[in-house]
């Protein structure tokens, strides 16, 4: 059966290195490219090994490795850090963590794969015990900065984001706001339009009787100025109900006590 092997490295290159050499050594190759896709991807296949890249952004491997070795079903499945950081510093930093082991990068692919085979085996690399409680306050203290640098960057981005959820609400409001303004428009334009057909016929009507009416009528007689204003008012009335007819956009006037009216010349005009 395929041995297998999880690889969590957010460098594609690096992973596709790997990749090739392992798979055309037999191995079965899990791939995640960070911390949390790492754990879950450990507990979910249960893998036989676990390479481990160091220096990745979010949760660094060394702290990846103290989590996965927290978890009951992994903590004896061996993990060996795959990084750059070669130094003697570096290496007992790993091993405090929880690695079993350490390979440096660049890998030799001549090599690679039995070292593989050893810490499979179950080899682990030995770390200096008399600077042990050194180091595990080292490796505190590390855990602590990074914990806080994840801190500081998490209320920037929250800072972020409730500057950009304003600006957007912002915005939004404003969209809103111009959007009830058409819609008011578009209303008062379709009952403007819609009274000033209604008003239409029985004012035609009226002007029609009137203008019988005066006809009938000498000038001397007393009813004829009457009749008269009547026929002149109608004619005004009507003017205005055909250019409540042409309104096509949207301007008020002030009214009694600060209330805006349409203004119907400025708005069929």
């Amino acid at each position: 059966m395929k041995k297998k092997i999880l690889y969590i490295e957010d460098d594609p290159i690096n992973m596709a290195l790997v990749r090739t050499v392992m798979t055309d050594e037999g191995f079965e190759l899990i791939e995640a490219s960070n911390g949390l896709d790492g754990i879950d991807a450990a507990k979910a296949k249960r893998p036989d090994l676990i390479l481990m890249d160091i220096n990745m952004p979010g949760i660094d491997g060394l702290a990846t490795t103290t989590l996965i070795k927290s978890i009951e079903e992994l903590k004896s499945t061996p993990v060996v850090a795959l990084t750059a950081l070669a130094t003697e510093e570096e290496r007992a930093r790993g091993l405090i963590a929880g690695c079993d082991g350490y390979i440096t990068k660049p890998i030799d692919v001549r090599t690679f794969c039995a070292d593989i085979e050893r810490y499979l085996k179950g080899s682990k690399d030995e770390g200096d015990s008399e600077k042990e409680n050194e180091l595990l306050k080292d490796y505190s203290q590390h855990l602590v900065k990074s914990l806080e640098d994840k801190v500081r960057k998490l209320e920037l981005m929250n800072e972020d984001l409730e500057r950009c959820v304003e600006e957007r609400t912002g915005e939004l409001k404003k969209a809103q706001e111009k959007l009830l303004e058409k819609e008011k428009e578009r209303v008062l334009l379709e009952m403007a339009g819609a009274a000033a057909h209604e008003i239409n016929q029985p004012l035609t009507v009226i002007m029609s009787m009137s203008e019988v009416v005066l006809s009938d009528l000498s000038e001397g007689d007393d009813n004829y100025r009457l009749m008269e204003k009547i026929n002149s008012e109608c004619e005004r009335a009507a003017k205005i109900v055909r250019n409540m007819g042409q309104i096509s956009k949207y301007r008020t006037k002030k009214y009694a006590d600060g209330l805006d009216i349409i203004d119907i010349d400025a708005s069929s005009s």
